[in-house]
């Protein structure tokens, strides 16, 4: 009765539960009865009551929004691998799409406060974490973590730190072997599944999301090279300065953690070739190695010298705000007149105060440190460059045969150039003399023409003044009887002042 009631939750749809959560009930969650629209119906859900990754999954992940489709999704749609190919990869893809996102956002559980960006550890934490108030557990989770895995989007992080090949080449994804235990228990898992329907225990992780790694990579080398690089110490890093520097590569409020690094540096060395790993100390490849250089012991001690310089330079900041806070507090309890507390204040004081002057001193010295070695190692490039430019010179001055071999070819090239004039004078003799009263007359029939051709351009620009003097005298004469008129008519004007006026009229008045 037990196995028949199993079997008809099945056909409705309903994810069957695991043997393993049927022995702790209470850990997961008591599905109501009915499908899953029918669920859906009588049980609307809220935001609310989702968990964080549910709400980030249904907020962010446009497949996760609508209704039905969420529904099918949480379903056992493994059924449409034979009916609906399209639909069935459509669903695995969401959600390992949405898997992706989740854990770029940090949002997927780990172990214990610790929220991984780049690990995805598989677990009874995931499955109560992607429980959904109606529709319950995802029921083909296991499905798609098992074709993230062959299509190599999600990694065993065992197999991700122990490979020596890199992830691109085609010789990575591999079958595993199967023993005879190994069929016998997929054999029971196939039985299992068609009988009491799919399981919902995920494979066993952590696994490697390889998307999320590809693009915090990527990030990383593009900040390293839009950073300016003027020392030799701007290589090298500790991986807890690396971690600081590029912690935040993928998420601005949640860094990587220190197991994501782990797995990100070993991309960084194996996959991408960008940099070395000793230890606690990373050394980025140069812009002229084709393969970046092993870290050195002097790589190590300039890496652990500027995480001391760091530290020392923290504990002076604190110092130096603790004396701040003792003289704030002595002077308030001075005029409070609490002389006690004023005192033990300045006590406090001077300790911080003689803390910070040892330790200030200190960070000046290893500075100073850090600085020489940093110097040194400057020293050391720019010496193997010289060294590397003086080989290079000797190798060519040795192609040209030394200051010997170009003075023999100087002398060949001058003696070639001698020889060729010679050769050039033997030629001009021998050809035919050029009669020097030829050409003399040549040229006196050239003058010749030329003059002729001038003298031509004279005597028509000569006609041509000569045949505009007519006109010209005509219009002067015109002008001349105008001017002899208006003269004549001028003389016949007669113009009397007013005096010989006066006197014509006293001379008419009666005596």
């Amino acid at each position: 009765m037990h196995l028949k009631r199993r079997r008809n939750s099945a056909s409705q749809g309903i994810p069957a539960q695991s043997p393993s959560s049927t022995a702790h009930p209470k850990r997961l969650f008591k599905r109501p009865k009915g499908t899953a629209r029918q669920r859906a119906a009588v049980f609307p859900y809220h935001e609310s009551d989702m968990t964080e990754l549910v709400e980030y999954i249904h907020t962010h992940e446009e497949a996760f929004r609508n209704r039905n489709r969420l529904a099918s999704l949480y379903s056992d749609f493994r059924e449409q691998q034979q009916t609906n190919p399209e639909g069935y990869l459509a669903n695995l893809n969401a959600w390992k799409k949405a898997l992706e996102h989740a854990a770029r956002a940090g949002v997927l559980p780990g172990s214990g406060t610790t929220r991984n960006l780049l690990i995805i550890d598989t677990g009874n934490e995931l499955s109560r974490a992607l429980q959904h108030k109606d529709f319950g557990l995802p029921t083909c989770l296991r499905d798609v973590f098992q074709d993230a895995i062959k299509k190599g989007s999600f990694v065993p992080a065992q197999d991700w730190m122990t490979s020596t090949q890199p992830i691109y080449q085609k010789s990575w994804f591999k079958l595993p072997k199967v023993s005879v235990g190994g069929l016998l228990s997929s054999a029971w898992e196939m039985g299992k599944s068609s009988l009491l329907g799919p399981s919902t225990q995920l494979p066993a992780g952590p696994f490697v999301v390889v998307a999320n790694v590809e693009a915090a990579a990527e990030t990383i080398l593009k900040q390293y090279r839009d950073q300016p690089h003027t020392s030799f110490a701007d290589r090298i890093f500790s991986k807890p300065a690396f971690l600081e520097r590029f912690g935040k590569v993928l998420n601005q409020e949640k860094p990587i953690t220190a197991r994501d690094l782990d797995v990100l540096l070993v991309h960084l060395v194996r996959d991408r070739q960008a940099l070395a790993v000793e230890r606690n100390t990373v050394k980025f490849k140069a812009d002229t190695e084709d393969h970046p250089s092993p870290v050195t012991q002097e790589d190590a001690a300039m890496a652990e010298l500027h995480d001391a310089v760091n530290k020392v330079q923290a504990r002076v900041a604190l110092l130096q705000e603790n004396v701040s806070k003792t003289e704030l507090a002595a002077k308030e309890a001075v005029q409070l007149k609490q002389l006690a507390r004023a005192k033990i204040c300045l006590r406090s004081k001077k300790l911080a105060q003689s803390s910070l002057d040892h330790y200030t001193n200190l960070g000046m010295q290893l500075e100073e440190s850090y600085m020489k070695l940093q110097q040194a190692a400057d020293n050391v490039g720019m010496l193997d460059a010289m060294k590397a430019g003086a080989e290079a010179m000797a190798l060519l001055n040795k192609k040209v045969g030394g200051a010997e071999g170009v003075q023999q070819v100087m002398d060949s090239v001058n003696e070639e150039m001698a020889t060729t004039e010679e050769i050039t004078n033997i030629i001009n003799e021998s050809a035919t003399p050029i009669d020097e009263s030829e050409i003399d007359d040549e040229f006196a029939e050239l003058e010749k023409a030329e003059k002729e051709k001038q003298e031509k351009e004279e005597a028509a620009k000569t006609a041509e003044l000569l045949a505009e003097l007519p006109d010209t005298k005509k219009l002067r004469e015109e002008q001349d009887l105008e001017t002899a008129e208006i003269s004549s008519q001028l003389s016949n004007i007669t113009v009397s002042t007013p005096e010989k006026e006066e006197r014509e009229e006293r001379v008419a008045m009666p005596a």
